[in-house]
């Protein structure tokens, strides 16, 4: 998706977010695998780009708020990574998708 949304937007914080959306569902794939080190680097990925959509905030109180709850529940996606336990990956994972998928 955010390959093909690279090609006719100029739109950098959609695209951004398509590829932070990608990684985190790249890691939610790799954890049937128990490939927890893989997980952990699509999450970096996953935070780089939503670095860049943080850096991109505008005056908009409602989208900094919508931001900042999202980088926070990113965050806690990433930390349930050291525990290596799927049921709280997968809580964590259903939280994050749905506050990316308001974007």
């Amino acid at each position: 998706m955010p390959n093909y949304r690279n090609q006719f937007s100029k739109d950098s914080q959609a695209i951004n977010i398509d590829y932070c959306k990608s990684f985190i569902l790249n890691s939610y794939v790799l954890v049937e695998q128990n490939n927890w080190q893989e997980i952990k680097s699509q999450m970096t990925s996953a935070m780089n780009y939503f670095s860049r959509v943080m850096e991109s905030i505008s005056e908009n109180t409602q989208n900094q708020n919508r931001i900042s709850k999202t980088y926070i529940l990113l965050n806690e996606l990433n930390n349930s990574i050291e525990l290596q336990d799927r049921e709280l990956f997968y809580i964590k994972y259903r939280n994050v998708m749905q506050e990316l998928l308001d974007f």
